[in-house]
């Protein structure tokens, strides 16, 4: 009887995860270092790419673009020292550069737009640290980012440039946008793995907290995988490099702060931004996609969901791709 109470729990669990809470909110981060984004080895490129228009939409979180890189020589790097060291793990470590642009629901207007979004974009230089237990099944993620947040970062400039090169609608309120600010955060993370049957299926917990000048805020998740997919968390006995499976992730995420809502902590100059008393201290969203992969190269496209980030917002959707080579 208790082993059958300890499975209604655990059942119940997830999906409260996948179905209750709607789930996550990173505040659109392009997420690249979690288990289902996963790809083997220490020395890779990655390009990823988020974009509303796989969505059929032109709003809030228009566009993200990230070049990620891991190599060995990033274990010299001198900010590493900041990172979560522990003994016994598989360390490998990287360095991303990442643009993103956000805009409210309608670009065709000069005013500025008091119940929607503000114009706001960033530039941001990420250095991270992927650290794997196999023994104990977790895997520990730091990182630090510095940048830019406002019209120094191009997000104007490139969303203009784009539009009238595809003939779209032209945006003409960038003149509106949060103003510059510099972007200073510290991440931690950790996933661990909860359910695993053979190299079909496994289940992952996850939690998270970011702290700085861009977003600080604390959330808590799952994810899982199914088809034939080789865990970074277990032995496989699998001979084959070749993956493809599908995934499935959800965060609930608590809120402290989003300057891309409510302009930079050390500028308030910006012409508008959503009142902290507005904004939504508890968001989520849920994502699922397929991946592709074998030694060489990664392939992935995924969509996703959001709630709204402020009171009278709406909910967000967008898609994405990650393609990655072995170097």
């Amino acid at each position: 009887m208790k082993k059958k109470s300890c499975n209604f729990s655990f059942i119940t669990l997830i999906n409260l995860f996948f179905t209750s809470f709607s789930l996550f909110s990173y505040g659109q981060e392009i997420n690249s270092t979690n288990i289902v984004h996963d790809f083997e080895g220490d020395r890779y490129f990655r390009l990823n790419y988020d974009n509303d228009f796989f969505m059929y939409s032109d709003d809030d979180y228009t566009q993200g673009l990230n070049f990620e890189l891991f190599h060995p020589v990033f274990r010299k790097n001198p900010i590493n020292f900041l990172f979560f060291k522990s003994k016994g793990a598989d360390f490998k470590y990287g360095l991303a550069i990442e643009h993103s642009a956000f805009t409210p629901d309608v670009i065709s207007d000069v005013d500025i737009r008091y119940t929607d979004r503000p114009y706001a974009s960033a530039l941001t230089l990420k250095m991270m640290s992927v650290s794997d237990h196999l023994d104990k099944g977790f895997r520990m993620k730091s990182s630090f980012w510095l940048g830019i947040i406002g019209p120094s970062s191009l997000g104007g400039a490139g969303q203009t440039w784009i539009h009238e090169a595809t003939g779209n609608w032209k945006p003409r309120g960038w003149d509106n946008q949060i103003e510059d600010d510099v972007i200073l955060n510290y991440n931690l993370g950790f996933e661990t793995l909860l359910l695993d049957l053979s190299n079909y299926f496994s289940l992952y917990g996850e939690s998270k907290a970011r702290l700085g000048t861009m977003f600080t805020d604390l959330n808590l998740g799952a994810s899982a995988t199914l088809g034939l997919v080789n865990s970074p968390l277990r032995t496989s006995n699998r001979s084959s490099k070749f993956q493809v499976y599908l995934f499935a992730r959800g965060i609930t995420n608590f809120v402290g702060y989003n300057a891309l809502l409510q302009g930079g902590v050390f500028s308030r100059s910006s012409p508008y931004t959503i009142p902290s008393t507005k904004i939504e201290r508890f968001t989520g969203q849920y994502y699922y996609g397929l991946v592709i992969k074998s030694g060489f190269f990664y392939l992935e496209y995924y969509q996703t969901s959001m709630t709204r980030e402020f009171e009278y917002g709406d909910p967000e959707d967008w898609g994405g791709l990650k393609i990655g080579v072995r170097i």
